[in-house]
């Protein structure tokens, strides 16, 4: 249920779902959306906190007796839609282009995307929601000048550089990342490369180690690939 709540519902739907309170045209239906789901999940945390869900219970009109007499939920038959995974993924990935230039996530950045199918362009309120984008436009091809990219399920998208980042100030910074990740490298493949480490150590910390590898590789490249964009 936490994972659901704060993972599913409020980081994905309700951020998306921002977009639609412009619209007179969506607004109600997704409020109903919100209504629904947070009725429903007031009823499942009940047997855990059953006061808490109480108060919100009354407190936000779901009922006029208590949440103990409200029906138990029961699973419904809809299908997962596979463009809604799409797009929550990809705005995921996209993210971590933040991150990796150190820019703050309340900042209003311009977003460009490539969209892979036609149908992405019509997703472009929650996409803008999602990114928290100043702008979000449609381009054929990559950019010209100082872009970091990320390819998605949705198509590349594109986050450009210029104004934003100091291009020296942020290629000195990523160069001491990327230092930083080399010496977690060369550590964890000593420790591999040592026959008596391997053969005596639990399997369990060995294929920690290798997940270690792998994970700090995938780091490189995405700072590599990130000092790249800047030209």
């Amino acid at each position: 249920l936490y994972d659901f709540v704060w993972g599913d519902f409020c980081d994905r739907y309700i951020e998306a779902a921002k977009a639609d309170f412009s619209d007179p045209s969506r607004r109600d239906g997704t409020l109903a959306s919100m209504d629904h789901v947070i009725g429903k999940v007031l009823r499942l945390l009940h047997p855990y906190a059953p006061f808490l869900t109480e108060e919100l219970w009354q407190g936000l009109g779901f009922g006029t007796t208590s949440i103990q007499f409200a029906p138990w939920p029961e699973a419904g038959n809809a299908a997962p839609e596979p463009r809604a995974a799409a797009i929550f993924q990809s705005a995921a990935a996209a993210r971590t282009l933040r991150a990796t230039f150190n820019l703050p996530s309340n900042k209003r950045l311009r977003w460009m995307i490539a969209p892979a199918e036609d149908w992405v362009t019509g997703e472009f309120p929650a996409l803008r929601a999602l990114l928290n984008a100043g702008d979000l436009d449609a381009v054929e091809a990559r950019p010209p000048g100082s872009v970091a990219a990320c390819p998605t399920e949705i198509g590349v998208i594109y986050l450009p550089l210029e104004g934003v980042v100091d291009p020296t100030a942020e290629r000195q910074r990523l160069d001491g990342e990327i230092a930083k990740v080399v010496a977690e490298i060369t550590k964890v493949r000593s420790k591999l490369s040592s026959q008596t480490f391997v053969q005596n150590a639990p399997e369990e910390v060995v294929e920690d180690h290798r997940q270690r590898e792998r994970d700090w590789e995938t780091r490189r490249g995405a700072l590599e690939s990130a000092r790249d964009a800047l030209g």
